[in-house]
């Protein structure tokens, strides 16, 4: 015999019901995505904070230059006045110098300054009229100018007595002297960046061009004649 049992009526929430159940749920989901966002935050924090320690490290480290600099054809020793002793590392980027071209250039750079050199191997008869001060290393001659403090120095180099080896160097820190003051005798910043010009010179006539007369350029500093 079939004995049927009494059933509990199921029982359903009212809407005031509802509504907290779906409150509560909604502050569950809240606090998970909190935490999950605080998680995210903290770890960029620390990402941030490392990333903040190793660049600043870094900036702290001593800057090392070469003994040999522009692919290894100029002596390094005279750019270390021109550039900062502690910051980011040292770079060079080089065009036209692994090869012997008419033209080229080298980059140095180093705690957020900047050494450059051109130089351009052509007939004297494209010279153009430089403005500015002039300069000499033993006979070569050339000009200072006045709004850069860039060097340019004519070397003669070649058999052929019409060609000539044009070397222009120039700095960021000289640069930044002369257009906060105009450049005279005491711009302390061109002193540097004469006995690396003079150096340029030295090095890429003799070592790499092999100039004729080249060995007969003097030691020391390219010499500016500021009353002239």
């Amino acid at each position: 015999m079939y004995i049927r049992r009494p059933t509990t009526p199921i029982r359903t929430a009212g809407p005031d019901e509802r509504d907290l159940l779906l409150t509560e749920r909604l502050k569950v989901l809240s606090s998970t995505r909190s935490r999950i966002i605080a998680a995210a935050a903290a770890l960029l924090l620390i990402g941030a904070g490392t990333w903040w320690a190793i660049d600043a490290s870094q900036r702290d480290e001593s800057i090392k230059i070469p003994e040999k600099v522009c692919d290894e054809r100029v002596s390094g020793k005279t750019a270390t006045n021109l550039l900062p002793k502690k910051g980011d590392k040292f770079k060079e980027e080089t065009y036209q110098l692994d090869v012997r071209r008419y033209s080229g250039y080298c980059k140095l750079q180093a705690g957020g300054e900047e050494v450059f050199f051109s130089y351009i191997h052509r007939l004297v008869g494209k010279r153009k009229s430089i403005q500015g001060i002039p300069v000499s290393l033993g006979k070569t001659y050339g000009y200072t100018r006045n709004r850069t403090g860039a060097i340019s120095l004519y070397i003669p180099c070649g058999t052929n007595p019409e060609k000539e080896l044009l070397i222009t160097v120039s700095a960021s820190l000289v640069e930044q002297a002369v257009e906060s003051h105009q450049m005279n005798e005491s711009t302390k910043e061109i002193h540097p960046l004469a006995t690396f010009a003079a150096q340029v010179a030295r090095d890429m006539s003799r070592g790499w061009f092999k100039c004729p007369g080249s060995e007969s350029l003097p030691d020391g500093p390219v010499v500016i004649h500021w009353n002239d």
